[in-house]
């Protein structure tokens, strides 16, 4: 379910799956005293997992909530190109990787599945305190991978765990297009500013590799 923060973009609970004890958003930099105190108090948060670079951390670092635990699991050994949304959108979109490519990658890549028992291991363990908060910086691509995982980790079906992804299009359409207008204007290709938006966007063919890819090899 939303929760409603002034700062902190596409971010919601599992409650209505019975786990409103993880939460799942995107970057916490414009986190406001606000909603620092919303999390804290009314969602009872303790710990935050961050599943970006350290570049990206570097430039847009996380808003801290004193007494919550901080944990860095980058799903890539290093920066990748495209994977920051708006820095690849002011190079009109010519480093934007295949995104199915991306998310198949994300669960096949050595690196990428062991940082990826990490973070499970986290959201799993029954006998962690308080609430658990992962993201990355727009919440759709690392974090959306993350929440796919967690949900088939708990017995919940394909279907229903395409359509949580979905959700994060309610928040990020109109950012796609803010994002399609600028690469238009810059570029004046209309491919170019259609790659740009849609790498903000949720997509099916996005995701279907990763549920294929987990549900048959039982790894969740």
């Amino acid at each position: 379910m939303d929760i409603k923060l002034q700062g902190v973009r596409n971010i919601r609970d599992f409650l209505e799956y019975g786990f409103p004890e993880h939460i799942r958003s995107a970057h916490l930099h414009d986190m406001t005293e606000g909603d620092a105190e919303v999390l804290s108090k009314q969602y009872h948060l303790k710990t935050v997992i961050d599943l970006r670079t350290a570049i990206e951390r570097k430039e847009q670092p996380d808003r801290v909530i004193e007494g919550v635990e901080y944990v860095h699991i980058p799903l890539f050994e290093e920066s990748r190109i495209g994977i920051s949304h708006e820095r690849s959108t002011r190079e009109m979109g010519m480093m934007i990787p295949d995104m199915p490519d991306l998310y198949r990658n994300i669960v096949t890549d050595e690196f990428s599945t062991a940082q990826i028992k990490k973070v499970m291991g986290i959201l799993n363990d029954n006998g962690r305190d308080g609430a658990v908060l992962w993201h990355c910086t727009e919440g759709k691509d690392r974090c959306g991978i993350i929440s796919a995982l967690f949900l088939l980790s708990k017995g919940i079906d394909k279907d229903t765990v395409m359509l949580d992804y979905l959700k994060t299009n309610e928040t990020s359409e109109k950012r796609a297009e803010y994002y399609y207008s600028i690469a238009f204007e810059k570029s004046g290709s209309r491919a170019i500013a259609e790659k740009v938006r849609d790498a903000f966007l949720a997509k099916r063919e996005y995701m279907e590799p990763v549920i294929e890819i987990m549900t048959s090899q039982k790894s969740i």
